[in-house]
């Protein structure tokens, strides 16, 4: 298992800090998705908003870096810095 930090500001294009926090965008995109594993998903999301970090096995980490992938509520800029998290 591997422990990943949300707590975060999200980084604009140039790296500047914006007002949005990265496990609260997380939990938001969470919470709206469509996924098979609903009840995974809706855990993780609390635990984003309670904790902003979640310890995640390989196969949960997969499950979360798809989900992102797959998410047409983020824009491309948002995906980049949440995969970079789970990097």
């Amino acid at each position: 298992m591997a422990k990943f930090n949300f707590k975060n500001q999200l980084l604009d294009m140039e790296g500047n800090v914006t007002e949005v926090q990265l496990n609260k965008l997380l939990a938001g995109m969470l919470m709206q998705s469509n996924s098979k594993s609903p009840v995974k998903l809706f855990d993780m999301a609390l635990t984003l908003m309670s904790d902003g970090e979640l310890e995640l096995d390989t196969t949960d980490k997969a499950l979360l870096q798809e989900t992102i992938k797959d998410s047409e509520l983020l824009t491309v800029l948002a995906k980049g810095r949440l995969l970079q998290v789970l990097a």
